[in-house]
This record gives structure tokens, sequence and C-alpha cells, in this order.
């Protein structure tokens, strides 16, 4: 084994439970120092030369995100690496770093093409903490999709942008109202459409999305309480704490025990399926007298009289007559009835 893979396997295995393991593959020095710059704190850097290596670095279970040029160092392209990753492992964001020059925007395009999360621009986004920031949001989007195809059949299609909306914009803390615009619906309308499905409020499903990115950043050792409350709007550590504890019953450290985002996700869907299970069974089936009316009234010829229906009964006790069908007969012409006088009030003079 090289240097480089000496290296690889020392950062691999001597991450260790304190920070996430990021594999990244750029061959230029410069760029690796602004990366090591731009993602201190965010975890351990493990830097590849080939895109076997970045596929070992995520097949073993250290890598949780991927950082690579579109060429390695021998020239050849990263395509069936990244298409491989996307395909076997779809929560783990791929990004792809290149230059604004005209070789690097083809390969952005190849690159989407091929499956990428998001592009990382040189010299533009590995300074300060903006590729951090496109890490947690290639994060939320991945998490966004897993979530969306689990709730598929329990909601409807309005609802499962919504509760996309508010997985990829969390960090925002978007209000209902923001969400109603970008789905081009009044923000009624997205109640309407909650409370027909027997669902939580927006605000609520809303709440529930943070809680789920929350947990998926408590799963690293790393990274506080406060420090995952900050990053998703959250005022201080205790807001983020009491919002936990009011939807799952479970403290930071009881998340963080039961594995993370994966204990919140299925609390969730566990009471969004309980939820669902109820507002269908409590929908009234139809009345079996009412179909057996409505078969004998369109099998029966002309006016003839349903039979199943009683005949209504005056108050004497007898059977009354049918109402009558058709409209009423004009009253006859007669002379004008005058109308009382008023008391109190004279006549007018004119």
């Amino acid at each position: 084994m090289n240097t480089d893979g000496h290296r690889l396997h020392r950062a691999l295995t001597t991450a260790g439970p304190a920070m996430v393991t990021i594999a990244i593959l750029v061959c230029d020095r410069a760029a690796r120092a602004r990366l090591r710059g731009a993602l201190r704190g965010e975890g351990t850097l493990a830097f590849c030369d080939t895109a076997d290596q970045l596929l070992s670095a995520v097949a073993d279970g250290a890598a949780t995100a991927v950082v690579t040029e579109w060429r390695d160092a021998s020239g050849q392209t990263v395509d069936g690496a990244v298409r491989t990753l996307r395909a076997d492992y779809p929560t783990v964001p791929v990004l792809i770093y290149a230059p604004l020059t005209l070789e690097g925007a083809r390969d952005i395009l190849a690159a989407t093409r091929a499956g990428a999360s998001d592009i990382v621009v040189a010299d533009f986004d590995d300074v300060g903490h903006t590729i951090g920031q496109r890490l947690a949001l290639a994060h939320s989007s991945a998490l966004s999709q897993r979530m969306v195809s689990r709730v598929t059949d329990l909601v409807s299609p309005t609802v499962t942008l919504l509760l996309d909306y508010w997985f990829r914009h969390a960090r925002e803390t978007p209000t209902v109202a923001a969400a109603a615009r970008a789905l081009g619906v009044h923000r009624k309308t997205l109640a309407l459409h909650c409370a027909r499905a027997g669902l939580p409020s927006p605000s609520a499903l809303a709440c529930w999305a943070r809680l789920i990115l929350g947990a998926q950043r408590l799963e690293d050792p790393g990274r506080t309480t406060e420090r995952a409350a900050l990053e998703l709007g959250f005022p201080s550590g205790s807001a983020f704490r009491n919002m936990l504890k009011r939807y799952t019953g479970m403290s930071p450290s009881d998340v963080r025990e039961r594995g993370g985002s994966v204990c919140v996700v299925e609390l969730f869907t566990a009471r969004l399926a309980h939820s669902v299970g109820l507002r269908r069974s409590c929908a009234a089936p139809i009345p079996q007298v009412t179909v057996a009316r409505l078969g004998a009234f369109l099998a029966a010829p002309g006016d003839a009289r349903d039979p199943t229906r009683p005949r209504r009964v005056a108050r004497s006790g007898r059977v009354g007559r049918p109402p009558r069908v058709g409209p009423r007969p004009a009253a006859p012409l007669g002379p004008p009835v005058p109308l009382p006088r008023t008391r109190g009030r004279k006549p007018t003079r004119h």
C-alpha cells in the first residue's frame, strides 16, 4: 500500500466515535488546504486518490459524505463511482468539486446527469461555512427522499410535497404562509388537506421535520445538542429539548441511544399511520337500506312508488295521502281583499 493509501486507512480507522468522516477526492494541494479550513469541525477528512478508494471508504461504513472532483489524478472520470454511490448508498450525499471554467461547466453537467447531490464551486464555496451548509442541505435532501418514500402511501400528494418542503427548508425556519406560496396554494388549503387526511396541522408537520433533522445531527457524538439546535434555527438548546420532549417524549440522550433519526422517523411514521387509520375507520359505511331503496327506485317503471318506502301516517293514526307531485293549481280570481287600516296613524292627504 502506498503512502496515500496508508494515510486514508489511518484517517478511516482513527476517526473513532468523535465525528463523521468525509471522503474527499481532490488532487490539488491548495484546494485540499482550503477544504481543511472550510470543513474544520464538520468531521474527519479522508483524502483519496482514486474512485476505488472512495467506494471502499463508503462501503466500510466510515464515510457518510463524499466530495470529489469529476476526474482523478490519472484523468479518469468518476462517473461509474458516482452512479454506484447514488444507487447503493442513497443516504450518502455526493458533492462535485469543480471550478467555474468551461471544462468545469461540462464536468458539472456530466455530474448532474450521473446523479450528484450538489455542486461545490472551487474558490467560492470552499471558503468559510458555505460548504458545511451545502453538506447539511445534502443530508437533509437525502433524509427527505427517504422520509417521503415511506409516507407516500399514507398521505396525499399535496401533503407529500409539504413534507418535502419542510425538510429542505428546515434551517430557514419557514412559516406555513411561505410553504403555501412555494406550493402555489393558500395556507388554509394546506390545513384543509391535513385535516381531511386526519393528519396534524402544517405547523406540527414542520416541527416533526425539524425534530427528525435534529435527531440526525445528534447521531454525531461530537456534535452537542446546543450546536444541533442552532444549526436548525432554534433559539437555544433548551427550546430544542422542550419540543423534542413534547412531541416524542424523549430527551436528546435517549435519541442518541436509540439510533438518532431512525427512532424519531419510526415514531412519526407510526403516529401518522395510526391517525390515517383512525380517519379511515371513522368513515360511515353506506346503509344497505339506502342501496335497496335506490335499486328499487331505478327498477320501478314510470312513476311507480318504492315498495320499501313506508307510507306517511297522519297524527290520527290513519294513513295519509301521498304528497302532491307537480305544480300547485292557481287560485281562482276574485275581488281584491282590502287591507286592514293601521291604528294610530292618520291617513295621508294628497
